[in-house]
């Protein structure tokens, strides 16, 4: 008898789940259908990834969906793009390809996993939302559907990493070039000596100087070498964690999460 109401409970529990999953992904489709999203959306992923096109798969269920790296060539023009991105890297060249092709589609970046440094860097750089594969299609089909509405979307635990890294500043951003040359320069290397270690011109090396001074927040080589050695820019020096900090400020005025939420 324990066996056979054993059995019973977890087919009601069963049951009940599926019904709530049903629920929600038809919430999801009014609210979609709410704000007049009628895509197409783009799923922006240079390699094809097996995320990438499970994206596209939940996505295409509910709207028409291009996927590819190549802008799609059709006369609706994309309300939104979602770019695919494992690493730093990819989400700069990822933004920047869709901003010269589509300056005014909605972007979101999407994640293998929760990515919490990557979240921040991807707002800091113009996303709208902030997505991961660890979430449910009707979790994705809504977040696309706020973000596209105006609000910003990312996970709830984003606000408590921004507060708790306040101090990493913009490191995050700054190219592995940058960070080699403003490594140099805190241990005391002239211009001339890091370009001829690195095979660049003195020009080039300044331009990265003040490009990485301007993200840093600092005014002067002097004020740079300080933050290094203090551990404040991660990634340069002798304070390299295994997973560097993100740009952060202090606000929370572009967190949103959408409504019923579900984004952990």
């Amino acid at each position: 008898m324990r066996l056979v109401a054993a059995l019973v409970e977890r087919c009601m529990r069963e049951c009940y789940m599926e019904l709530e999953r049903v629920s929600a992904v038809a919430r999801a489709r009014e609210a979609w259908e709410e704000t007049g999203s009628t895509g197409p959306v783009w799923v922006c992923d240079p390699d094809r990834t097996v995320m990438g096109i499970g994206l596209a798969n939940n996505l295409s269920e509910e709207v028409q969906v291009h996927f590819g790296w190549s802008r799609p060539q059709t006369t609706a023009r994309p309300k939104s793009v979602v770019v695919c991105s494992a690493s730093m890297e990819q989400l700069l060249e990822g933004i920047s390809h869709v901003r010269l092709r589509e300056r005014e589609a909605c972007i979101l970046v999407f994640t293998p996993f929760l990515d919490l440094p990557l979240a921040w860097s991807a707002l800091q750089l113009g996303a709208r939302g902030y997505l991961h594969s660890g979430m449910r299609p009707d979790q994705i089909l809504r977040a696309v559907s706020v973000a596209e509405g105006g609000e910003v979307v990312a996970p709830r635990k984003l606000l408590e990493y921004v507060v708790e890294n306040a101090a990493c500043h913009h490191a995050v951003l700054l190219s592995a070039r940058r960070r080699e040359v403003l490594g140099l320069a805190a241990d005391g290397m002239t211009n001339a000596q890091i370009a001829r270690k690195l095979y660049l011109s003195e020009s080039t090396v300044k331009q990265h100087l003040y490009a990485a001074y301007k993200l840093l927040g600092v005014r002067n080589r002097t004020e740079a070498a300080s933050l290094v050695r203090g551990g404040g820019v991660p990634g340069v020096g002798s304070a390299y964690p295994e997973a560097f900090g993100s740009p952060i400020s202090a606000s929370s005025s572009v967190l949103a999460t959408p409504a019923g939420g579900g984004l952990e």
